[in-house]
């Protein structure tokens, strides 16, 4: 199954190559919600150009499980349920026959074989008129690569497969005992092995809108939010009676897990979107997180001063990973809970590849889809949109994987970091934060490997102005930058204070370092050194549709790619694919013998 080809161990450097030719058949086969969609540009960013496909416009469910209308292009969930692997089997959940009728079990509590997946089963998990208000904990495992279990949500009469912590319930099938169902960080979907140092392994959760497992449940209007606390129920903790999710609860929970895939889903409204967890030998290995719309996750707690004093200290971000070896590919991220600041990616792993993603959290395309209320009307504060800081458990650290530890990747991502108007610190002070948060330097991950990727900052005047940078690089790192576009530009309202590419600040001094400036794209607003351009954009087709393709042969751009640390060339090679809207990718164009700069080739 092209899908799951995973890359065993592969030294850092040769890993993302490698496992981006092996995804390009997963990008451009049919797995329900993704594909081209090219013609949306202007609302969702990024419209790629490609062949677009065209699910079902029927009504699929709000979180409070009303029929809404979906944005052609933009609904979750597979057209068909997928052919098992050889030896698997396909079962069903919710599904109707062609009568409308019940054919099979209709909830997660009612389909018996949880306990007895084997290697290459199929589930599919069906949409219907309202949420399965149900907790899904997968404990078993598939037995290679191509011989995964997949969990799959199917579209069913236009309605999405959606699975909510809201008022969930938890099936007696589940039911393993406190010691490994209390965990802090509890999920709507957990994943995980059942017994210390034995992770679940080779699992697919694909095609699902995964939402509802928080303490910040967000209702009232988009400019007067209020908010509750979700509860659930569990016959391992509670004996069934409803208790409130902890604090710190994701819409996925990953722990004690080896090749699990997070494929096509939509996660959103939970404190973390998805949380990855490593501690004390349940280390969580080879994790990818493909081809999801991530957006509306966060707490709203005490730091906010308006409820749940005390209640809510911990962090909760859009992703919070820690892992040995995990990669984010050609994800869509929006913006966090209105009125909790968090991380977009918040990562602690070794082995990190964040690529082709896109990094959008202006809420437009998430208001249009009916969540205005859940990210807010306008772009809300951020903290960082990349925070990647040292690990806090040994199995995926230093001592036990140096370089691959060491180094991260980022690359052919598009990031856009906005300002709100007249509120200049609506944006984030340093996007993109490397390094450490614990203050021991002998622990951080050290070397930032950031190329061709397109950087759009709108920023207007701040109060720390003169400090506001892309990069914070603590002590003892360096961040080796080229062929990214950098552009910066004024908001709307105000004049715009100079927004260097490195910060000022650090935890300590010195800072890191910057490398290779001089062989980027940089807009004057970044300062003076590199490819300049003008103050106006490098020849973007739409940048107030915020759409970053290149569409004129500018000389500055096309062609001019340099090989940076020639240890590592961005080559055809190594960067064979461009994000395509949405939830999917499309191989880069090449026009010239050297690359084009940033994150998307030129098309002649």
């Amino acid at each position: 199954m092209a899908s799951h080809l995973w890359f065993g161990s592969a030294p850092w450097f040769g890993r993302a190559s490698w496992f981006a030719c092996a995804v390009l058949a997963m990008a451009l086969m049919s797995c329900g919600g993704g594909g081209g969609n090219g013609g949306n540009g202007g609302n969702g960013g990024n419209g790629g150009g490609g062949a677009s496909s065209t699910p079902t416009a029927s009504p699929p469910t709000s979180s409070s499980g009303t029929p809404t209308a979906v944005l052609p292009g933009y609904q979750i969930g597979a057209a068909t349920c997928p052919i098992p692997a050889a030896g698997g089997n396909t079962f069903t959940i919710g599904l109707q026959n062609s009568a409308n009728q019940p054919s099979g079990p209709q909830t997660i509590a009612a389909f018996a074989g949880w306990n007895s997946l084997s290697a290459g089963d199929v589930v599919c998990i069906y949409g219907k008129s309202s949420p399965y208000a149900e907790r899904l904990v997968l404990t078993r495992s598939g037995s290679d690569s191509a011989h995964p279990i997949r969990i799959v949500g199917v579209v069913q009469n236009g309605f999405e497969p959606v699975l909510t912590g809201k008022n969930a319930t938890t099936a007696a099938a589940f039911n393993y005992g406190q010691n490994s169902a209390q965990n802090y960080e509890g999920g709507e979907i957990s994943i995980t092995g059942l017994q210390y140092g034995n992770p679940v392994s080779y699992l697919s959760v694909e095609n699902l809108i995964i939402q509802g497992a928080t303490t910040a449940e967000v209702g009232g209007t988009a400019a007067n939010p209020t908010y509750s606390v979700n509860s659930f129920s569990d016959p391992s903790i509670s004996n069934n009676a409803p208790v409130d999710w902890g604090c710190g609860a994701a819409g996925v929970n990953i722990i004690r897990a080896d090749h699990v895939s997070l494929l096509h889903n939509r996660i959103k409204d939970n404190d973390n979107g998805i949380f990855v967890n490593s501690n004390n030998g349940n280390t969580s290995s080879n994790i990818l997180v493909s081809y999801n719309h991530i957006y509306g996750n966060g707490v709203f707690g005490e730091q906010q001063g308006a409820w749940n004093t005390g209640q809510c200290t911990r962090d909760a971000h859009g992703v919070y990973s820690e892992a040995k070896n995990i990669t984010f590919l050609g994800n869509r991220l929006g913006g966090p809970r209105q009125g909790a600041p968090t991380d977009l990616i918040k990562d602690r792993s070794s082995g990190l590849l964040i690529e082709y993603n896109l990094f959008l959290p202006d809420g437009v395309l998430e208001n249009q889809l009916g969540d205005g209320v859940l990210v807010g009307a306008v772009a809300q504060p951020i903290g960082h949109i990349l925070d990647l800081v040292e690990s806090y458990d040994s199995s995926v650290g230093f001592n036990a994987l140096g370089a691959s530890y060491l180094n991260v990747s980022v690359f052919g991502n598009t990031f856009f970091d906005d300002s709100a108007g007249a509120n200049a610190n609506q944006g984030t002070t340093v996007p993109l934060h490397f390094g450490g948060d614990q203050g021991n330097p002998s622990l951080y991950r050290t070397q930032l490997h950031f190329y061709n990727n397109t950087l759009v900052a709108r920023r207007d005047l701040s109060g720390t102005s003169g400090t506001l940078g892309w990069f914070e690089l603590e002590t003892g790192t360096t961040a080796e930058a080229w062929n990214n576009i950098f552009f910066a530009s004024a908001n709307t309202t105000q004049t715009a204070g100079v927004f260097n590419l490195l910060d000022t600040y650090c935890y300590s001094s010195p800072c890191g370092t910057l490398r290779y400036s001089a062989q980027n794209w940089i807009s004057p607003l970044f300062g003076t050194v590199g490819v300049n351009g003008s103050a106006t954009d490098p020849s973007f087709v739409n940048l107030s549709g915020n759409d970053v393709h290149i569409h004129t042969n500018n000389v500055t751009i096309v062609g001019n790619g340099q090989t940076g640390n020639p240890a590592y060339p961005a080559t055809v090679i190594t960067i064979p694919l461009q994000y395509l809207d949405f939830l999917g990718s499309s191989a880069r164009p090449f026009s010239a013998s050297s690359i084009d700069l940033g994150a998307f080739g030129f098309q002649p």
